[in-house]
């Protein structure tokens, strides 16, 4: 397994971005985690990386 792998988090903006190249998406509450399966091992990592 690669190890902990430091996701890219959304930032909070005011209003939405003008234009059609933007994706806006609600954030809904819950946890955010990061799976890692490898030869019968499984690693549960936080967003910061504790696992």
């Amino acid at each position: 397994m690669p190890g902990f792998i430091k996701p890219q988090l959304a930032t909070l903006k005011s209003k939405a971005s003008p234009g059609g190249q933007w994706l806006n998406e609600i954030k809904y509450d819950g946890y955010r985690v990061q799976l890692q399966a490898s030869s019968g091992r499984r690693t549960v990592f936080t967003r910061d990386g504790v696992d």
